[in-house]
């Protein structure tokens, strides 16, 4: 789709007329939140990540992962890729909306892939097992870096061991400055929640 600046759609193929279960006569000119999402107000109104929105914000592409619910409550999830597009000054006037439908592990995936918030995977004994790009780009550090650090690389290592060893499942939100690679302290916000997988417990 084209989805112009006011959100409206202003041209679809129809593949998305097939998702949508609509002729392509009664998608064009209506709003794109009331078309994806079954909605009455804008994504970001109802304190949505809106890819339209980004787009125009900031002109630059944008990838994410929603839920999308169609008319009778059915829900799917569909990744979504906004381009930006510009007259012939260079400013955006609309977004090329794309989308994918995804299954369940593929969701996860992606969904882990673009959080905003950074989240670290590590083993009981503090090693790093997985990472998604926020955190790399909170941390200063290439994914392939992180792959030989630990949780006390970061925090201190008080910190660290009481985290893991607390009673509790999950830890409230704990404020800590966290150490980059570059040396600087980030302030940040800090969970833990325990991750059990069969045998092999995860944090």
């Amino acid at each position: 789709m084209v989805i112009g600046k006011d959100y409206t759609v202003l041209h679809a193929n129809s593949h998305m007329a097939e998702r949508l279960g609509m002729p392509l006569s009664q998608i064009t000119g209506k709003p794109c939140y009331e078309l994806l999402h079954n909605a009455k107000t804008p994504c970001h109104e109802r304190r949505v990540t809106c890819p339209v929105r980004q787009v125009m914000e900031t002109g630059k592409p944008f990838t994410s992962v929603l839920r999308q619910t169609l008319a009778g409550g059915y829900r799917r999830y569909i990744e979504v890729k906004a381009l930006p597009l510009r007259d012939s000054a260079g400013k955006e006037v609309s977004a090329l909306y794309l989308v994918q439908e995804i299954g369940l592990a593929e969701r996860h995936q992606r969904s882990f892939d673009t959080l905003e918030v950074g989240v670290v995977v590590a083993s009981p004994s503090g090693r790093l097992v997985e990472v998604n790009p926020a955190a790399c780009r909170m941390l200063g550090y290439s994914k392939e870096e992180l792959a030989n650090k630990s949780v006390p690389d970061f925090i201190p290592i008080e910190m660290a061991l009481a985290l893991r060893d607390t009673p509790n499942r999950d830890t409230p939100y704990l404020e800590i400055e966290i150490t980059r690679k570059d040396g600087s302290l980030m302030p940040s916000e800090l969970a833990v929640s325990r991750l059990v997988m069969g045998p092999v417990i995860y944090f």
